[in-house]
């Protein structure tokens, strides 16, 4: 059974009515989609500067003149923590007619969970742009507070001038096996993430429900060498926001976009532009169970060949069970998951 998420009555959004909450929400949800965009409209910017040099029109210094100021706004003030930014996904709830699938007792048990282990939260799909990521922060922290851990990107989006900052109010840094494994193991926190990474970004699309995990083992062994219980979740509508244009993860685009780190999607929603994404008419976060182990290995320790491969096994049955326990009720009763 799934269950309705909304804001608390005593907050900012939850005070608002109805309306007002979807049109906060939209706009929300806009402004953190074109964040994405301040590069490629930095490097437009130069080249049609160039083109016009030395006569370059009016409009173009003052819009240089401000992309200088944001981006070294930008990189002055550094990407930490801020709680309050936590409860922005809350304006999303509403608009998104945002859904969960956990019981009062269950969200006390995952809680109780969280005093004995770490947990990794491993979240698929990991749609165009993960918007959903704002839904995650605000629903760990309203729900499942004493959870709320540190989030994983691409290394390159942690230099990418104000999306670094956005993100880094979440607590969200880097993620390579190193930062991943002393979050864990050193600060005791919890780790949420998206697996399916860059080519998981190249299977999102509208209507689309594909997970890329079939080759992938890092995360595996970052639960056997620090104990972490995987729990396997997937968020119906994350896809669905946009159109993907470059769609298909053996494309040459995605190949290129692996090797570089770095995504080079064509996408776009309403009247087929990127900077205003549809709005999927149901968004249902599932929670799957943890994923339990009996050994943790030392780091550095070699991790039998199949130990790794039962426990992955165990993940992408538990993936596959909550999509099919729940797509109807998500609102995707004909669809298929499928698996790569």
């Amino acid at each position: 059974m799934l269950y309705k998420v909304s804001p608390p009555v005593d907050s900012f959004v939850g005070s608002l009515s109805r309306v007002w909450q979807k049109v906060l929400g939209y706009i929300v949800i806009v402004v953190f989609v074109n964040s994405f965009f301040l590069v490629p409209t930095i490097a437009v910017s130069i080249a049609v500067t160039l083109y016009y040099y030395p006569n370059v029109p009016f409009y173009l210094i003052v819009l240089n003149t401000v992309l200088v100021i944001v981006t070294s706004i930008s990189y002055i003030l550094k990407p930490k923590e801020w709680k309050v930014f936590r409860t922005v996904g809350q304006s999303l709830y509403e608009l998104l007619s945002f859904h969960h699938n956990l019981t009062d007792k269950e969200i006390k048990k995952y809680a109780k969970m969280g005093e004995k282990n770490r947990l990794i939260m491993a979240m698929h799909p990991h749609g165009v742009i993960p918007i959903h990521a704002l839904l995650w922060a605000s629903y760990c922290n309203q729900y499942l507070p004493q959870l709320y851990g540190f989030g994983a990107v691409a290394d390159i989006v942690t230099y990418l001038p104000i999306i670094r900052n956005l993100l880094g109010y979440l607590t969200t840094g880097s993620a390579t096996f190193s930062i991943l494994y002393n979050g864990i193991m050193q600060k005791k926190q919890n780790l949420y993430i998206l697996p399916g990474g860059i080519a998981e970004i190249y299977e999102s699309s509208v209507g689309s429900n594909h997970v890329i995990f079939n080759n992938r083992r890092g995360l595996i062994k970052l639960s056997l060498q620090t104990g972490a219980l995987l729990i396997p979740t997937y968020m119906f509508g994350a896809n669905d926001f946009f159109y993907n244009y470059t769609k298909g993860a053996d494309g040459i685009i995605s190949r290129v976009s692996r090797y570089l780190r770095v995504s080079l999607v064509l996408f776009g929603g309403y009247l087929g532009l990127p900077f205003f994404p549809f709005i999927p008419k149901k968004v249902t976060l599932v929670v799957g169970k943890p994923i339990e182990i009996s050994k943790v290995y030392a780091k550095g320790e070699v991790i039998p060949d199949d130990v790794i491969e039962a426990l992955h096994d165990q993940y992408l049955q538990e993936i596959q069970r909550i999509y099919d326990e729940y797509k109807a009720e998500a609102g995707y009763p004909e669809s298929h998951l499928e698996i790569s």
